[in-house]
Protein backbone atom coordinates (compact mmCIF):
# COMPACT_ATOMS: atom_id res chain seq x y z
CA UNK A 1 0.00 0.00 0.00
CA UNK A 2 2.75 2.22 0.91
CA UNK A 3 4.14 2.66 -2.66
CA UNK A 4 0.54 3.63 -3.86
CA UNK A 5 0.02 6.42 -1.79
CA UNK A 6 1.08 9.65 -2.71
CA UNK A 7 3.81 11.54 -0.13
CA UNK A 8 1.42 12.14 2.45
CA UNK A 9 -1.71 9.88 1.38
CA UNK A 10 -3.69 8.33 4.42
CA UNK A 11 -5.55 5.68 4.86
CA UNK A 12 -8.27 4.46 7.41
CA UNK A 13 -8.28 0.89 8.83
CA UNK A 14 -11.20 0.10 11.15
CA UNK A 15 -10.69 -3.49 12.64
CA UNK A 16 -11.20 -5.42 16.14
CA UNK A 17 -8.44 -5.16 18.63
CA UNK A 18 -7.91 -5.85 21.76
CA UNK A 19 -8.41 -3.55 24.63
CA UNK A 20 -4.74 -5.21 26.72
CA UNK A 21 -2.86 -7.79 25.51
CA UNK A 22 -3.11 -9.52 29.04
CA UNK A 23 -6.89 -10.21 28.82
CA UNK A 24 -6.78 -11.99 25.72
CA UNK A 25 -7.89 -15.04 27.49
CA UNK A 26 -11.35 -13.81 28.58
CA UNK A 27 -14.27 -16.62 27.76
CA UNK A 28 -16.05 -13.93 26.10
CA UNK A 29 -13.09 -13.04 23.77
CA UNK A 30 -12.39 -17.22 22.96
CA UNK A 31 -16.07 -17.46 22.78
CA UNK A 32 -16.14 -14.77 19.79
CA UNK A 33 -12.78 -16.04 18.38
CA UNK A 34 -14.70 -19.70 17.95
CA UNK A 35 -17.45 -18.39 16.65
CA UNK A 36 -15.74 -16.22 13.79
CA UNK A 37 -15.21 -18.56 10.58
CA UNK A 38 -11.95 -16.42 10.01
CA UNK A 39 -9.22 -17.17 12.55
CA UNK A 40 -9.20 -13.75 14.85
CA UNK A 41 -6.23 -12.84 16.29
CA UNK A 42 -6.70 -9.39 16.87
CA UNK A 43 -3.79 -6.83 18.00
CA UNK A 44 -3.81 -4.16 20.67
CA UNK A 45 -3.63 -0.63 19.10
CA UNK A 46 0.08 -0.51 20.69
CA UNK A 47 0.96 -3.66 18.40
CA UNK A 48 -1.15 -2.14 15.88
CA UNK A 49 1.13 0.99 16.41
CA UNK A 50 4.44 -1.00 16.41
CA UNK A 51 3.34 -2.58 13.03
CA UNK A 52 2.80 -0.05 11.20
CA UNK A 53 6.09 2.47 12.27
CA UNK A 54 8.05 -0.70 10.88
CA UNK A 55 6.92 -0.16 7.74
CA UNK A 56 7.00 3.90 7.77
CA UNK A 57 2.72 4.50 8.59
CA UNK A 58 2.24 6.38 11.63
CA UNK A 59 -1.13 6.30 13.68
CA UNK A 60 -2.09 10.38 13.82
CA UNK A 61 -5.90 9.74 14.80
CA UNK A 62 -7.37 6.88 16.33
CA UNK A 63 -10.81 6.10 18.00
CA UNK A 64 -13.03 3.37 19.75
CA UNK A 65 -16.13 2.97 18.15
CA UNK A 66 -17.56 -0.01 20.11
CA UNK A 67 -20.13 1.74 21.84
CA UNK A 68 -22.14 2.76 18.81
CA UNK A 69 -20.87 -0.34 17.19
CA UNK A 70 -22.99 -2.76 19.99
CA UNK A 71 -25.70 0.12 19.22
CA UNK A 72 -25.91 -0.67 15.66
CA UNK A 73 -25.79 -4.75 16.09
CA UNK A 74 -28.88 -4.48 18.81
CA UNK A 75 -30.85 -2.50 16.37
CA UNK A 76 -30.29 -4.05 13.22
CA UNK A 77 -31.10 -7.63 15.18
CA UNK A 78 -33.95 -5.41 17.20
CA UNK A 79 -35.00 -4.80 13.11
CA UNK A 80 -34.83 -8.11 12.51
CA UNK A 81 -36.77 -9.70 15.12
CA UNK A 82 -39.64 -7.19 14.39
CA UNK A 83 -39.97 -8.42 10.40
CA UNK A 84 -39.62 -12.11 11.67
CA UNK A 85 -42.74 -12.06 13.99
CA UNK A 86 -44.72 -12.50 10.56
CA UNK A 87 -42.38 -13.92 8.25
CA UNK A 88 -42.26 -17.62 6.74
CA UNK A 89 -38.87 -18.90 6.14
CA UNK A 90 -37.48 -22.06 5.10
CA UNK A 91 -35.49 -24.96 7.12
CA UNK A 92 -32.08 -23.53 5.59
CA UNK A 93 -33.19 -19.91 5.85
CA UNK A 94 -33.74 -20.28 9.83
CA UNK A 95 -31.03 -22.18 10.52
CA UNK A 96 -28.62 -19.84 8.53
CA UNK A 97 -30.06 -16.84 10.57
CA UNK A 98 -29.63 -18.59 14.05
CA UNK A 99 -26.09 -19.35 12.41
CA UNK A 100 -25.50 -15.97 12.08
CA UNK A 101 -27.24 -14.63 15.37
CA UNK A 102 -24.48 -16.68 16.72
CA UNK A 103 -21.60 -14.80 15.33
CA UNK A 104 -23.33 -11.57 16.09
CA UNK A 105 -23.94 -12.48 19.65
CA UNK A 106 -20.55 -13.41 20.15
CA UNK A 107 -19.50 -10.15 18.47
CA UNK A 108 -21.51 -8.43 20.79
CA UNK A 109 -20.63 -9.80 24.28
CA UNK A 110 -16.98 -9.58 23.51
CA UNK A 111 -17.39 -6.00 22.66
CA UNK A 112 -19.58 -5.60 25.77
CA UNK A 113 -16.44 -7.19 27.72
CA UNK A 114 -14.40 -4.08 27.01
CA UNK A 115 -11.72 -6.23 26.01
CA UNK A 116 -12.51 -6.25 22.48
CA UNK A 117 -13.23 -3.17 21.00
CA UNK A 118 -13.82 -1.76 17.48
CA UNK A 119 -11.18 1.26 16.59
CA UNK A 120 -10.82 2.87 13.42
CA UNK A 121 -6.98 4.54 12.82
Amino acid sequence: MATSLSPSGSIVLTDFMLADRTTSSNPELEAWRQAESARALPFTLEEYSDLLDQTQFAIHASSDMSAEYIGFIQAGWQRLHICLQTAKLSPETANMLIAEGSVWLARCKALESGDLRLVSI
